[in-house]
């Protein structure tokens, strides 16, 4: 097995070494090696510390992790990053490596345990505990090299560190290090060499190109039961030592190969499509009894064994050239982007003539209103699958992009786009719903041109497990909504918000939006919320391949057949199911359940939503857990906290007292718990519980995307708003 070490000289300019890093991850393909090993702090060194403060962001707003993930999934390679300065408590930072897999996924991160603070005998002091937080255990990883154990730098000097790592089976050490140095014989060698049990694995040393430092190669390490206590004795004034936490399993974000064949849709749910309609000229039987309207929701009751995941994610398309959103039709537009992608598999969607979806095996790809592209994955297993499925997207997507001169961005709204900018898609429902928005609201237009969301599609048993589920995940919308908002921004400018796109549900039409307070009225089931949606005004009957503009008409004159715009005719069961797809509360019922309250947001964020809702609601312990914790709110108080999440995120406040965030940690340690309980492993042994670790992150930090955002927009951005394409780009 060939692995491959990048001899960098990392400097000040994140974006110039992700470059270096992402074409030495080119380089390591060519080369066929498996694995890519880069020095300490290969995203920034820089000596001015308020100078790169600057540039230190959260782990899940880093530049340089997401180019490596990206090139680690383009190119099949493995890599060790040996480590990035990332924000971490108050105003300290981390240390933090990072091992990523052929996908892109994050198979494990360590914080370096040991901290420069020595009294040199030269007179020099150093405090690295200062600046930086310090790491709390040890790591080991299964890697093509073999079980690899994570160290950085200074952990050199703490034998009982790497006796731990060889104990816990480590057949492999990485120790990246990054010095400035301006003489030669200025950096200190590892005091002893451990005994070799097998592989040998030389890693690297960066220096600060601003400091003009050398580059110095670090003596092969070799993993071994022991190092030698004498290698613990360093400068005087540390006694830094190994806190004893035994390696565990690392957290991450673990999924298939890129390259694995997706799993067949499953039967009993291949239709997750929403607003996509083939062109065909069967109807169905028209609704006889409206029985059939209550029938329609108990059809999707299912025992737990044949429960499904079924992801949803929006991103907004722009061309690199210019950041303009493409049109349908113009010379690399949205209808090439379709055509191109028909090369990995997919199928034509025809409506009118045109192609304005893609079908297959992954679930179907589709276009909102302006242009936005949406995966509409197939019902899945479990997390790792559905992971697997957004990677094998995102890397068709990047492909094509990259041949027509697109890109993608993941946030919840435009961050510069008027309406009037904005294509309008060829879809007969679309423009029905561009007429009646502005009738109902005054935000609606927005809703439809210049958002994007994630949410997921969820299963239930019986009745009574619908009406829990239902009522938790409405309950607990608005902290998705502050763990996800990302949407600071409107038309070059900050809006106000940190959830724009929440907000704008405010004021879109009220006839079908809102919190559904009968929700948690006793007795609620299939029935109520039938009578709730034959209450929600029409849009479309949709006949012969054709849309019947039906705004704002009644479903109850429809099965008197009184309709209208369609006189003399009844329902049938599929216009029952377009109209369910019509009404917008965050919480959406059909034959599954939808949670619909998160902004769009870029890779990791995309598996983190359905692991918070699957965590939550699939388990029953964690689903009482939940119910517990938000059965006593006041209907007054949880319109309150959905009416304040879009200004005020985690400080939104709770009913009864306290803010959102106090809630937050305990509601992802009760979704870590359900995933847990789940038990569902991939190949590598891990559960599903990683996939929550950017939401962890937002809890630790106390900062939201959208608040990243605007510190980068009012620091180092200096308010130019063309910067957020490099910062929110897949």
């Amino acid at each position: 097995m060939k692995a491959s070490l990048l001899q960098m000289t990392s400097g000040i300019d994140p974006a110039a070494n992700a470059r270096t890093v992402t074409d030495g991850i080119a380089r390591t393909a060519a080369a066929g090696s498996a694995m890519l090993f880069t020095p300490e702090m290969s995203g920034l060194l820089d000596g001015d510390r308020a100078r790169a403060r600057r540039h230190v962001v959260a782990e899940a707003e880093d530049p340089v992790l997401a180019a490596t993930r990206e090139a680690a999934a383009k190119h099949g390679v493995w890599v060790h990053l040996g480590s990035l300065a990332l924000q971490g408590e108050g105003e300290k930072f981390l240390n933090r490596g990072f091992v990523i897999d052929g996908t892109g996924a994050i198979r494990a991160h360590y914080d370096k345990l040991h901290l420069f603070d020595v009294d040199l005998a030269t007179g020099e002091s150093w405090r690295e505990s200062n600046t930086y937080c310090r790491g709390e255990r040890a790591i080991l990883v299964d890697t093509p090299i073999g079980k690899l154990g994570l160290a950085i730098c200074y952990d050199m000097r703490f034998p009982d560190l790497f006796r731990a790592l060889s104990d816990a089976g480590a057949t492999a050490l990485a120790v990246p290090a990054a010095f400035t140095s301006h003489r030669p014989g200025a950096l200190a060698r590892p005091a002893a060499r451990p005994r070799d049990r097998g592989r040998r694995l030389c890693h690297s040393r960066g220096a600060d190109r601003a400091a003009r430092g050398r580059t110095r190669h670090l003596w092969p390490l070799a993993g071994g039961r022991s190092l030698g206590r004498s290698a613990a004795r360093h400068g005087r004034g540390s006694r830094s030592r190994f806190r004893g936490d035994r390696p565990g399993a690392c957290r991450g974000y673990p999924f298939p190969r890129a390259g694995a064949a997706p799993p067949p849709p499953h039967p009993s749910r291949r239709d997750l499509r929403m607003s996509t309609k083939t062109e065909s000229n069967k109807v169905s039987a028209p609704i006889e009894d409206r029985a059939q309207l209550i029938e329609y929701f108990a059809k999707g009751e299912k025992p737990k064994d044949r429960w499904r995941i079924g992801t949803e994610h929006e991103k907004f398309v722009f061309a690199t050239r210019d950041f303009h959103a493409p049109a349908y039709d113009e010379q690399g537009g949205i209808r090439d982007l379709l055509g191109e992608l028909t090369q990995f598999g997919w199928k034509p969607v025809l409506e009118g003539g045109n192609v304005i979806a893609l079908s297959g095996p992954d679930g179907t790809v589709s276009l909102e209103p302006a242009g936005q592209l949406e995966l509409s994955g197939a019902p899945l297993e479990n997390l790792h699958e559905t992971c697997g499925e957004t990677g094998r997207h995102l890397e068709q997507v990047k492909q094509v992009g990259d041949k027509l001169g697109l890109n993608f961005l993941g946030l919840g709204m435009w961050p510069d786009k008027t309406r009037a900018e904005l294509p309008i898609m060829p879809k007969g429902r679309y423009g029905i719903m561009l007429r009646h928005m502005p009738r109902v609201g005054n935000l609606g237009l927005d809703m439809m041109l210049r958002t994007c969301t994630i949410q997921v599609n969820l299963d239930y048993a019986s009745e009574s497990d619908m009406a829990q589920k239902f009522r938790v995940g409405l309950a607990l919308q608005p902290l998705a909504t502050a763990l996800f908002a990302n949407s600071p921004f409107t038309e070059g400018r900050p809006n106000g918000y940190l959830s724009y796109r929440s907000h704008i549900w405010s004021d879109t039409d009220p006839a079908r939006t809102g919190m559904l307070p009968f929700v948690f009225e006793e007795g609620f089931g299939y029935e109520r919320y039938a009578e709730y949606a034959l209450d929600v005004p029409m849009y479309f009957v949709y006949r012969d391949g054709k849309y019947i503009d039906a705004a704002g008409q009644s479903f109850r004159d429809f099965l008197k057949g009184e309709l209208p715009a369609y006189p003399g005719h009844k329902p049938t069961m599929d216009d029952w199911a377009d109209h369910l797809s019509t009404a917008f509360p965050e919480v959406r019922l059909k034959t599954f359940l939808e949670m619909r309250g998160a902004d769009g947001g870029r890779w990791g964020r995309i598996c983190a939503l359905p692991a918070l809702w699957v965590g939550l609601l699939y388990d029953q312990g964690a689903l009482d857990a939940a119910w517990d914790l938000v059965k006593g709110w006041s209907m007054e108080g949880r319109e309150a906290l959905r009416s304040s999440v879009p200004k005020l995120a985690l400080d939104a406040p709770l009913p009864g007292g306290g803010k959102l965030k106090d809630i937050a940690g305990e509601v992802l340690d009760i979704a870590a718990a359900g995933l847990n309980a789940r038990a569902q492993l991939n190949a590598s042994g891990d559960n599903e519980s990683g996939f929550l670790d950017p939401l962890r992150e937002v809890v630790r930090t106390g900062k939201v995307p959208a608040q990243v955002l605007l510190d980068r927009f009012n620091g180092d951005w200096q308010g130019d708003i063309r910067r957020v394409y490099e910062e929110a780009r897949f």
